[in-house]
């Protein structure tokens, strides 16, 4: 499907990648987000717990379908963490809640995004020195305060305050909410839309990988936007830089000079001992 109001450019090297996103940044005021993907076969912009849905133009039986995986998922996630995790939020606390699963990895309608364009670069090349089937990466621009103004339109509701062009995940925020409430209660689909979040930095993976969400409604990828769904979509809104399969492990390399590594981006001590443990076998292989 064709890709409606997204940029391509490839890049070769750190610093083409740092070029080509301060340009992105210059190019138009306003904040800019990333994101690294370390496969571009598999690139479209969705969460996790939609990947195994149908991607349609919002047939409903399979909204409903995805929504009760995703409201039995966080369930479960909710009645067994207050045993394994001493700061859960409270149950109502639903935004609070849909950050601290993202963060141990259960699929939500969160999409990872970041305020630098090295940590997204890392995710794109994090694994380039073991994958044995190689593949091109990509890491993506987004502007955050477009998205929420095209999307908040639709929803007739009104923009409130933005922090870096874009809406506190907050249950406070009446757009957030009605993004966030479906997770976990009502009846209501609501509206396949898709907003621009900042969490609460309530975990030190937030802090550190300079965490920012976009919050999806539906199974429709962002970057294949379904017009009689969001109508025109801004133009500049995504940008997509390509890395090569031969190019990704001397990028991720450039990373590691850098200091940008899993256990800086990771702070504790299960992955400390996974990234020392990849550094010991790389010094064997020498």
């Amino acid at each position: 499907m064709a890709q409606a109001g997204v940029g391509r450019r490839q890049v070769h090297s750190l610093s083409d990648l740092i070029d080509a996103c301060e340009t992105i940044s210059r190019s138009r005021s306003g904040p800019v987000w990333f994101r690294g993907q370390e496969s571009m076969q598999n690139s479209c912009l969705r969460p996790k717990v939609f990947r195994d849905s149908p991607a349609d133009d919002f047939n409903s039986t399979v909204q409903w379908e995805a929504l009760f995986k995703e409201r039995r998922l966080a369930w479960r996630f909710m009645v067994a963490a207050a045993s394994r995790y001493a700061d859960c939020p409270p149950v109502g606390a639903h935004s609070r809640w849909l950050t601290l699963m993202q963060h141990y990895g259960l699929p939500t309608r969160l999409l990872d995004w970041t305020l630098s364009p090295l940590v997204a670069t890392y995710f794109a090349v994090e694994n380039a020195a073991s994958n044995f089937e190689r593949t091109d990466g990509s890491v993506w621009a987004l502007r955050p305060e477009l998205l929420n103004r095209h999307m908040v339109k639709l929803m007739n509701s009104t923009f409130p305050d933005a922090y870096m062009g874009a809406l506190v995940l907050d249950d406070s925020t009446d757009p957030v909410r009605k993004l966030t409430e479906p997770v976990f209660l009502g009846d209501d689909l609501g509206a396949p839309v898709v907003l621009a979040v900042v969490p609460h930095e309530t975990d030190r993976r937030v802090t550190v990988q300079q965490s920012v969400f976009t919050i999806h409604d539906s199974t429709c990828p962002l970057d294949e936007p379904h017009g009689s769904l969001w109508g025109p979509m801004p133009g500049e809104l995504l940008t997509r830089l390509e890395i090569s399969a031969e190019d990704r492990e001397q990028i991720r390399e450039s990373l590691e000079r850098l200091g940008i590594t899993r256990a800086s981006l990771f702070p504790d001590l299960d992955n400390l001992a996974r990234y020392l443990a990849m550094c010991e076998c790389s010094l064997a292989a020498q």
